[in-house]
């Protein structure tokens, strides 16, 4: 199964899709540099942030154009490549394959090759903005996104803020670590389609009804999350600055998603034939 993998992360490179959706991540990633850029330039070094609180998912500077993308980013990873199983259904590729490989390793390839593309275009996008901010921005800044003192910033750690301790002692594991969780979260949001077609009432359904669907769904739960304050329920949660959520419930979250989808695959496989 790992060839085939390997056939289909190959694939995916070569699409319209993989690329549009790639070039518009990493427009947002450098798009935050030069905003935060515009706006600091000639400004006196006593208010120049550090290059941490100028990264992707911290500067303040660039929330307007980083709001955006977390928003759409659910309906934006969905396409990268889980629309692929429709095309080649309907080209008759999907055929062709299944006669030299088995059902379940072409399946399950695409879902992990699909996971695999997403989580490395996210967090490639993150780390180069991390990598251009670590250049343009000193490593201990003047200023920071809370207006107060360096030597006063852990009295105002908050043990339920997500990596809150991370971010006093360890700045650099801290935003490392939110490019990660946020990678891996897209990275199973984007199987969510693909998994649902393999359910019946979704079979006769296009792809791009299924993530339309599925973005709505979000948008509802995300809602329903903030009412209750329930912040796990919240996307936003899992890329958002000082969100109080728990590390646990955010990896028990992000798990759970995955052995679901998992397991409607391998059970909806074993009856599924294409209707294209």
């Amino acid at each position: 199964m790992i060839k085939q993998i390997k056939i289909e992360i190959k694939n995916s490179i070569n699409q319209i899709e993989f690329k549009f959706v790639f070039a518009a991540i990493l427009f947002v990633s450098l798009m935050s540099i030069i905003l935060n850029c515009y706006h600091d330039y000639g400004q006196n070094i006593l208010y120049i942030k550090s290059y941490i609180d100028n990264s992707m998912y911290v500067s303040i500077k660039a929330r307007a154009i980083v709001n955006i993308f977390e928003y759409l980013s659910p309906l934006l990873v969905m396409i990268i490549y889980s629309s692929n199983k429709w095309k080649e259904e309907k080209n008759g590729m999907q055929a062709m394959v299944i006669t030299r490989i088995s059902k379940k390793d072409y399946y399950l390839s695409k879902f992990i090759a699909n996971f695999i593309i997403v989580f490395s275009v996210v967090l490639f996008s993150g780390l180069v903005n991390l990598l251009i901010t670590y250049i343009v921005y000193p490593t201990v800044g003047f200023d920071n996104r809370w207006g107060i003192p360096v030597y006063d910033l852990i009295q105002r750690y908050d043990k339920k803020i997500l990596f809150d301790f991370l971010r006093i002692q360890y700045p650099l594991l801290y935003i490392l670590s939110k490019n990660i969780l946020t990678s891996l979260f897209l990275a199973t949001i984007s199987n969510i389609p693909y998994a649902l077609s393999f359910i019946k009432p979704f079979k006769n359904m296009e792809f791009i009804q299924i993530a339309i669907m599925t973005f709505i769904g979000m948008a509802i739960i995300s809602i329903i999350g903030i009412i209750f304050n329930m912040n796990w329920l919240n996307y936003i949660s899992y890329m958002g600055i000082d969100v109080d959520v728990s590390l646990f419930s955010v990896c028990m979250s992000i798990l759970l998603l995955n052995v679901v989808e998992i397991f409607i695959l391998i059970k909806g496989m074993k009856k599924y034939e294409s209707i294209h």
